[in-house]
């Protein structure tokens, strides 16, 4: 019939194959490979096309409503950017999502952001994560100075003044600190020159922290082989998130510095956590860790109270 032709020709294409139906003055009409009226009256068919596809769009705009709606509900992926000694806003940010009940299905970090997500999967306080920064970080920093991998010609080739393995693999085990499922530890693989992931329960977890830790060249790169048998030579990947994004989930990305060399795509959401002019490889005082917790709580609070109010973020 012409006027089938004609509701074809209104809904277009991209629309035919979902089986939707529409009621547009107590007459139904129904979408799928062909476009047929299935109530008995279809005089008012006749209605013009200007009319017709206003009710269309305002329908689409429903579902493209409903769709936005359930991927609020998609549990976040939190991904905390690397800054050393910075890195003490972020138990701010985690304090934060929890309070607030955020629904977060995982954390991944970079650098000192990685150290976080290992403390806040294995269940580690907020006190813990203080005495973290503290205490232990410092050492991970300056112990590692000058100590030569001399049973790795390969690392020693890359070059780099610190070797961060010794010290991480010590403060694994004295921290009782193991993989989770929730956490991915992120690195750079400077052979395939791609990022690489740890995630799951089965990897070493103090050669994930160390290569995500190792900012090269003033840090030995970490070498690595996978279950596959492949070599890897890991660094840092802050400089790689500037510009990349490293998963496919909804995610909530706590930047450090305001340097960006992309757009944010529709399923993210950035947070500028950084403290301004603050300390990154000086160590800080406890007055300092707590002015700069509270201000990553603070700027957490003032990013995404409003997507809250909104229903934009998930809930627990």
């Amino acid at each position: 019939m012409q006027k089938v032709s004609t509701i074809s020709a209104v809904l277009g294409p991209e629309s035919l194959d979902g089986g939707i139906e529409i009621n547009i003055d107590n007459n139904t009409y129904r979408t799928g490979s062909t476009c047929r009226q299935v109530s008995k009256d279809d005089q008012k068919l006749a209605r013009s096309q200007r009319s017709f596809r206003a009710d269309f769009w305002f329908y689409r705009k429903r579902m493209n409503m409903n769709v936005e709606a359930k991927r609020s509900n998609d549990a976040l992926l939190v991904v905390l950017d690397g800054g050393a000694f910075l890195g003490a806003v972020q138990p701010g940010l985690v304090s934060y999502l929890q309070e607030k009940n955020v629904d977060v299905c995982a954390y991944a970090g970079i650098s000192i952001g990685s150290w976080i997500s290992t403390l806040v999967c294995n269940g580690k306080s907020q006190e813990e994560m203080r005495e973290f920064m503290l205490k232990h970080f410092l050492k991970s920093l300056t112990r590692g100075i000058l100590v030569p991998p001399w049973r790795d010609p390969l690392r020693m080739l890359a070059g780099g003044i610190f070797d961060h393995l010794p010290l991480t693999q010590q403060l694994v085990k004295e921290l009782n600190l193991s993989p989770q499922p929730n956490l991915r530890i992120v690195s750079y693989d400077l052979l395939s020159r791609k990022p690489f992931v740890f995630e799951g329960t089965d990897y070493p977890l103090d050669i994930a922290l160390a290569a995500s830790c190792s900012p090269y060249p003033v840090v030995r790169p970490v070498r690595y082989v996978d279950e596959k048998g492949e070599l890897h030579l890991l660094v840092d990947a802050c400089a790689y998130l500037l510009h990349k994004r490293f998963f496919t989930e909804p995610t909530l990305v706590a930047r450090m510095f305001p340097i960006k060399m992309r757009s944010s795509q529709s399923d993210e959401t950035e947070v500028m956590i950084g403290y301004p002019f603050g300390k990154v490889i000086r160590r800080v005082s406890p007055a300092e860790f707590d002015k700069y917790r509270l201000f990553g709580y603070a700027r957490a609070a003032s990013t995404l109270a409003p997507l809250l109010s909104e229903g934009k973020l998930p809930l627990r």
